[in-house]
């Protein structure tokens, strides 16, 4: 019997799984090799983070402040908060906001250069897909769902477009559990932002006085057992969704085991 051709050029240009490319292509839903893809390289760094985490592992790399982190007050930057604030609940708008500043920080500790403004767009319209007015889409991916929120705010307001797509991008790999190196700097540290808030990834790499000014300014507002809710309703609503799968690989109880109190 003949073996089936391989059409490496194809593999080779298929889209990054989790990206926005793969979102669109798919609509958000996984196939069951892309299911096992994901545990093999999201979960074991999830749990890891988690380990550290628990265990106190991690310890501050350097003394950070609030003020050593930039917030760029560009027009596109007020342009993403008022599209937030309009959209979005409280506890969820202080969320976006840790996201960034979980992530900016985390950027700084490992000498990384990355575009503020851009990684604060992101980190602002992440969750977008959460959202009354974006949650009930054809789309089969919250994260889908908000990077085609982000697109056409950026319509909206004038925002670069090559700069849109770098967006919808980062919302959609911030649902992978792990962002490699080979995708940019702003999607890595919006995951990782994102996975500090969520689950304390990273957490106690960052200084007391700086967790505690973070927390001051945006506070927590019971955010784990509303965004507990928010994603067993996503997880409900698409269960071939990335969310879904996590769900299913313990994101609830790794929720339970952060280090923050709401």
């Amino acid at each position: 019997m003949k073996s089936p051709t391989i059409n490496h050029a194809t593999l080779k240009n298929s889209p990054v799984l989790g990206s926005y490319v793969w979102a669109k292509n798919t609509n958000g839903r996984l196939t069951l090799k892309e299911k096992f893809t994901l545990m093999n390289k999201g979960l074991p760094a999830a749990i890891r983070q988690l380990l550290r985490t628990a265990l106190h592992l991690d310890q501050p790399k350097i003394e950070l402040a609030l003020t050593q982190i930039e917030r760029p007050d560009t027009r596109f930057v007020k342009e993403a908060i008022a599209e937030l604030e309009q959209c979005a609940a409280p506890s969820l708008i202080a969320h976006s906001w840790r996201t960034y500043y979980w992530g900016a920080a985390l950027g700084l500790l490992d000498n990384t250069a990355f575009d503020p403004e851009l990684l604060l767009i992101g980190c602002l319209l992440h969750d977008l897909g959460l959202t009354d007015s974006h949650a009930e889409t054809a789309c089969d991916c919250f994260a889908l769902a908000g990077a085609e929120a982000a697109k056409t705010w950026s319509q909206k307001v004038d925002y670069p477009a090559d700069k849109a797509k770098i967006v919808a991008d980062m919302i959609c790999l911030h649902m992978n559990g792990d962002v490699d190196d080979s995708q940019r700097i702003e999607s890595r540290l919006l995951q990782q932002g994102a996975a500090c808030d969520v689950i304390g990834a990273r957490f106690y790499q960052l200084n007391v006085n700086y967790r505690n000014a973070v927390l001051q300014q945006q506070p927590r507002q019971g955010f784990n057992q509303q965004f507990s809710q928010l994603m067993a309703q996503e997880a409900k609503r698409h269960p071939h969704s990335r969310t879904a799968l996590m769900q299913q690989l313990g994101l609830p109880l790794m929720m339970r085991l952060n280090p923050f109190k709401d």
